[in-house]
C-alpha cells in the first residue's frame, strides 16, 4: 500500500502496522485487547482515521467509532508493497 508514502508527501504524520486497541478503560488484566493490521493518521480536521485492508465486523465499525475514529477501507492491488 502506498497511503504512508502518501500521506508523509502531503506532510501527514502516520503510524503503520499492527494497532491495538483496548476495549475498555480498566487495567489490563481485567480487558480485552483487539489489534488490526492498518494505517492512523488524523485528517484536516484532526478527526482521527483509520485505514485498514482489512474488512471489519460492523461491531468493530461501531467500536472504533466510539473510540472516536473514521474508517476508511483499503484495497490491496497485486503489486503493492507490504506496511
Amino acid at each position: 500500500l502506498y497511503l504512508p508514502m502518501v500521506l508523509d508527501f502531503m506532510g501527514i504524520e502516520s503510524s503503520s502496522g499492527p494497532h491495538s486497541f483496548w476495549t475498555a478503560d480498566r487495567d489490563e488484566s481485567k480487558n480485552i485487547r483487539i489489534t488490526m493490521r492498518g494505517i492512523s493518521f488524523r485528517d484536516h480536521l484532526d478527526q482521527k482515521i483509520f485505514a485498514t485492508p482489512i474488512r471489519l465486523p460492523e461491531e468493530i465499525v461501531n467500536f472504533l467509532s466510539r473510540k472516536g475514529y473514521k474508517i476508511l477501507g483499503l484495497s490491496l492491488s497485486s503489486d503493492s508493497t507490504p506496511y
